[in-house]
């Protein structure tokens, strides 16, 4: 018989639940119990016992006038045998029915026995999609000529009719029986048993990269336990799991791999591939017997062993600190930490919580539970399987959280429940309902209501009361001081335990109800899904299920940098990758998504390029290279809520982001545009991101241990713009064939190794169009909080040639393609670590001229003009107005300080700060009042250029003296020259919006040596001349703490200055002023003259006869003498 290659190699089969075929007494068949009794261990590729296996079927195929074995096969009713497409279908179509042959309850080829039963085969019917030169749609049922005679060794398999969804099998052992290959490469006379692990798709498709291009997803991946998996004649055969006793088909046996060296055997080492029986259920359905279908419903409970997940020790207690700590609430998890509250959820164990079912009817993925003492993820939520969304009928759900509550905490313990059914109490005796108030919850009694009133009461509404549903009505205490009461909501019966008066569970609120309503409170009985509780309810193990956990912060603290290499631990040593939010934000941002913009000040022209970049360090960022290919275009990254800035109503928003110098843009050496590859660039900051913006902007965290790269994350968001708005969407990770058949859909082609990360859009979330560069972000439980990690950077695969900003008609339908971060870790490290040497050797080699700017020590020279320092007033000099308010931030008025007003051509009005040095300058403020002046000439640095920052100063000369300002010190006296000062400790203005006032603040650790300073400008301004080193101060931007104050950098002009004791008295001297305010609201590194190279000129060009213009009599007519 002739078969297509991939079938010679056919294998494998899962167990999953058993099922006495037995009529109940509602008609139905059971399916997947064992009729058979006997102590007996699944060993892997060990023989099976008669009866322990009683839906497998023997296939045999007419061949040289006797029949053969060739594969397995799986009872489902009376009639019917489920099996591989493959197993019943040659080349040349369906195989006749007359060369089939089917035998059940046969454990052995050679050796007959008085159960085994011999079936001719009525009908073949194969999967209509299934073809012999594919793989897909493996799948086929046989009609037996007469009706199965059901015995102990005979019995129908449970049809997998649970959760579809392939992960809820992933890692999970199922079992295979079968006739196939041994090691010996000969067919085993004995049926043979061997356990299977489900295989995460991907993982599979690691192991073997052909099957990438093979998986679809009707099917899943297995690898045998101890090297034991399927082989030739396996074909056909089930995958069966057992739960609660009752055996389930999941899967069947449908290929291998071959071997290297032959075509016609499997190779045993590899994964096999399993047709995933539940996604043909509607299929299959079709043509079986109804009342053989499992009852979701029907429920075997050991009592005495689901007993022991409760701890009945400190269930059911009120606390000093939560009088209801089992108390919840169901919380729709925000990507901005913006949670709101849906229902109420009530704590039962450790690891489980009961709520309302249609609290889940859109997106439970992104749900979480929050009880007082932690929030807590959610691992899965069992639905009820009649739950009706129409009646409310079963409006339950039993919530498995993604790790242990710490049930020794007073504010986390869960109600008791009644587990055993000679303890449940049926009585409505002593009932309290739920009270929340604005600073406790608590509980006030409640009456039972007869269900004839009650029921009369809500027909009037359109809601028909159930069964498991009855009425009680609040008291009159309760209106006094409430919330109002969600749904899911407790109802507690009070009993003794132990000797100890104990909450226990009767029900949770069926709706939610204002606390003012007189109406009575329809609750769900709890006791009336006990059983079914208990049922779903399973033994985690807290080791187990911490595992990974605790191998991804064990890995993660211990990775080791080399030596020296302080500048790469900053990948990891600060809190990267988590979401904190401002509650006073209307438009959330993510701390670590900024813009790439070309004009200082971020513009909405700007944000129309949707340029953004990831920050992954203190001082770079990631970005696609198809928006870095314009180099020139990007020099600023901006961070921050930029719709807020945007939209602010004053214009006094500009403390909300902060805007970075882009230094420089390394494009990846073998990225492509077409077809895209390695599009990925680094962007490289002048300036490191100050800690006091920890909070809102800092790094996402990148992957750097093999246990994060390897290990699944809660959750894989998308980050994308809209303009400067962000949209998040939850995805799904899908294989490369499924994408690959997505895009066919949509009439795209695309190779396989033109997909790195393949995903789409999680269940209800609604299509939003991508940018490129926008983030794949994977979410992971770390170190008690949750972080993200970057996983990927969007790209468009059939964009070609550069990038303009402008984005195609989007397709919704497409999946999207992400770019694999983890295989660009070592390039970033290697560029990061470069830039690093490079500016470390740039320091140490620097020339003589300059060796004594390194230190930010300045020694200073007397001046030549010391016939002018008598121009200068040194009693009142340099000294407050008012005395200070603050040792850390000084507000204060400064009568030194004023602004130069002018207007251009067009009569703009333009600002600059102006310092007074004597007692003739500028617009001076004076509390209330305004000293205002006159200018009368203004002298220019002959030396200065425009465009340039050399010699950028100008004297202006009065028409009248200050006479209520004071001006600043100039620093021209032997005994302050002398004692120099230091760079670092000068001092300069921010204004504190806060206070309304000016206020001055120490440079510190934001003084930036000259040797960087000098090469940031030239790289910013390549066509201008280079500044003198030796003349100019540069600081970084102001770091604004958001939380403390609110403060900004002073005007383009304002002073720099030290503080020194003069005749006993503590006085500021000038040392220079800013040349430019930078970016976006001063946030970029700010320039600053240095003034002591221009003290000689300052005098020289100061006019020492103008004080005489001020004397009360004409010196020509008098002469005083002393």
């Amino acid at each position: 018989m002739a078969f297509h290659p991939f079938w010679n190699l056919m294998l494998f089969s899962l167990v999953i639940c058993a099922v006495r075929l037995t009529v109940g007494h509602d008609g139905s068949i059971d399916c997947g119990r064992r009729k058979l009794r006997s102590v007996y261990l699944i060993l892997n590729g060990t023989d099976a016992i008669a009866g322990h296996w009683p839906w497998h079927a023997a296939i045999f195929h007419l061949k040289d006038n006797r029949m053969k074995y060739v594969c397995g096969g799986s009872i489902l009713d009376r009639n019917t045998i489920l099996t591989a497409a493959h197993c019943v279908h040659s080349v040349y179509g369906v195989i006749p029915r007359r060369y089939v042959s089917i035998q059940l309850g046969r454990v052995q080829l050679k050796e007959e026995n008085e159960y085994i039963e011999s079936h001719d085969v009525e009908d073949i019917i194969v999967h209509p999609q299934f073809s012999t030169y594919s793989i897909a749609y493996d799948i086929a049922l046989i009609k037996l000529a007469r009706n199965i005679t059901m015995s102990k060794y005979i019995q129908p398999v449970c049809l997998w009719n649970l959760d579809y969804e392939i992960h809820s099998v992933i890692g999970k052992n199922g079992t295979i029986v079968g006739f196939g290959l041994t090691e010996n490469d000969t067919g085993s006379d004995h049926l043979k048993q061997a356990l299977v692990k489900v295989m995460d798709p991907l993982d599979c498709i690691e192991t073997d990269r052909v099957l990438g291009a093979l998986l679809t997803t009707e099917m899943f991946c297995g690898m045998g336990l101890s090297g034991t998996n399927p082989c030739n004649g396996d074909s056909g055969g089930g995958v069966f799991f057992e739960i609660s006793g009752k055996w389930f088909m999941r899967g069947l046996v449908s290929f291998t791999p071959a071997r290297a060296n032959r075509t016609d055997l499997c190779d045993g080492k590899k994964s096999t591939v399993y047709t995933d029986v539940a996604k043909y259920l509607k299929w299959i359905t079709q043509y079986v017997d109804a009342r053989v279908l499992h009852d979701e419903t029907e429920v075997i409970v050991d009592y005495e062993e689901k007993h022991r997940l409760f701890d009945y020790t400190t269930c059911g207690q009120f606390s000093n600190t939560s009088n209801l700590p089992w108390y919840g609430t169901l919380e729709k998890e925000s990507f901005f930490d913006q949670a709101y509250s849906t229902c109420a959820v009530t704590l039962i164990s450790e690891w489980y919580a009961v709520a309302p079912a249609r609290c889940f009817s859109n997106d439970d993925k992104r749900l979480q539970v929050v009880l007082k003492s932690k929030t807590v993820p959610i691992q899965r939520v069992i639905i009820h399987p009649k739950y009706n969304s129409s009646t409310y009928a079963n409006d339950i759900a039993l919530i498995e959280l993604y790790s242990p509550v710490n049930t020794t905490n007073p504010d986390s313990r869960p109600i008791c429940l009644h587990t055993l059914t000679d303890q449940r109490f049926e009585g409505y005796q002593n009932l309290t309902m739920t009270k929340l108030t604005v600073s406790s919850s608590s509980t006030v009694p409640v009456v039972y209501l007869n269900s004839t009133g009650c029921t009369v009461r809500y027909a009037h509404d359109g809601v028909k009361l159930q069964t498991n549903q009855f009425c009680a009505q609040k008291t009159d205490e309760y209106s006094v001081h409430c919330w109002d009461i969600p749904a899911g909501a407790p109802l507690h019966q009070t009993q003794t335990l132990g000797g100890t008066e104990r909450q226990f569970l009767r029900g949770f609120q069926l709706f939610a109800q204002s606390c003012r309503s007189t109406a009575s409170t329809v609750f769900v009985s709890i006791n009336e899904y006990m059983d079914w509780i208990l049922f779903n309810m399973r033994y985690n193990d807290p080791v187990e299920a911490e595992s990974d956990h605790s191998a991804i912060e064990s890995d993660w603290n211990n990775l080791k940098w080399e030596p020296n290499e302080g500048w790469l631990r900053s990948f990891t040593e600060n809190i990267c990758g988590s979401i904190w939010q401002d509650e006073s934000s209307r438009y959330p941002s993510i701390p670590w998504l900024g813009w790439l913009h070309a004009n200082p000040t971020v513009t909405i022209a700007d944000m129309e390029h949707d340029a953004i970049a990831m920050l992954i360090h203190k001082r770079f960022a990631l970005t696609a290279a198809v928006i870095a290919t314009n180099r020139a275009q990007w020099r600023f990254l901006s961070f921050g809520p930029l719709v807020e800035y945007f939209t602010c109503p004053t214009g006094d928003c500009g403390y909300i982001i902060q805007a970075f110098d882009v230094r420089g843009i390394t494009i990846h050496p073998g990225y492509r545009s077409s077809p895209r590859r390695n599009d990925i660039a680094l962007v490289e900051l002048w300036q490191e991101v100050a800690d006091t913006w920890a909070l809102t902007i800092q790094p996402i965290c990148l992957p750097w241990t093999e246990s994060l790269r390897r290990s699944k994350p809660l959750s894989l968001t998308m980050s994308t713009i809209d303009l400067f708005f962000i949209f998040n969407r939850q995805l799904v990770q899908v294989n490369s064939t499924s994408c690959q058949e997505r895009f066919l859909l949509n009439g795209y082609q695309i190779k396989q190794d033109d997909i790195a990360i393949c995903t789409f859009r999680a269940d209800d979330e609604r299509p939003v169009a991508i940018i490129p560069g926008a983030p794949l972000q994977a979410k992971f439980n770390f170190d008690d909080d949750q972080r993200y990690f970057l996983r990927g950077l969007n790209y468009d695969h059939f964009e070609s040639g550069e990038y303009t900003g402008q984005m195609r008609i989007p397709n919704f339908n497409l999946p999207y393609l992400f770019t694999d971060i983890n295989t660009f870790l070592d390039w970033i490290a290697h560029e990061v670590r470069r830039s690093y040497v490079a500016d470390y050797k740039t320091l140490t080699n620097a020339s003589s001229t300059v060796e004594h700017f390194k230190s930010d020590q300045v020694k200073q020279l007397p001046i030549r003009n010391t016939r002018k320092i008598r121009l200068f007033d040194f009693k009142t000099c340099g000294a407050y107005y008012r005395e200070s308010m603050s040792t850390e931030l000084i507000p204060a008025f400064v009568p030194w300080t004023g602004t130069d007003y002018r207007t251009d051509d067009y009569n703009e009005l333009y600002e600059c700060a102006a310092t007074l040095i004597s007692d003739r300058y500028v617009e001076l403020e004076t509390g209330s009042s305004r000293d205002r002046h006159r200018i009368q000439k203004i002298i220019l640095h002959p030396g200065y250029v425009p465009a340039s920052l050399n010699n950028n100063v100008a004297l202006i000369q009065l028409t009248e003296p200050a006479k209520f300002s004071k001006p600043i010190c100039m620093p021209v006296i032997a005994e302050v020259r002398t004692s120099g000062y230091e760079r670092s400790n000068l001092l300069t203005f921010v204004m504190n919006y806060e206070h309304a006032k000016m206020a001055i603040e120490p440079i510190g650790d934001r003084y930036v040596d000259p040797i960087y300073c000098q090469k940031y400008w030239n790289k910013l301004n390549y066509q201008t001349a280079p500044f003198r080193v030796n003349s100019t101060i540069c600081i970084y931007s102001h770091p604004v703490d958001r939380l403390a104050r609110e403060s900004y950098p002073a005007a383009e002009g304002s002073p720099i200055f030290s503080k020194h004791a003069l005749q006993g008295v503590e006085r500021y001297f000038l040392r220079g002023f800013s040349l430019r305010t930078g970016s976006v609201v001063s946030f970029a590194p700010t320039f600053y003259l240095e003034i002591d190279d221009y003290l000689d000129w300052i005098m020289d060009n100061m006019n020492d006869t103008l004080h005489l213009n001020d004397l009360t009599f004409d010196l020509t007519k008098t002469l005083l003498f002393n």
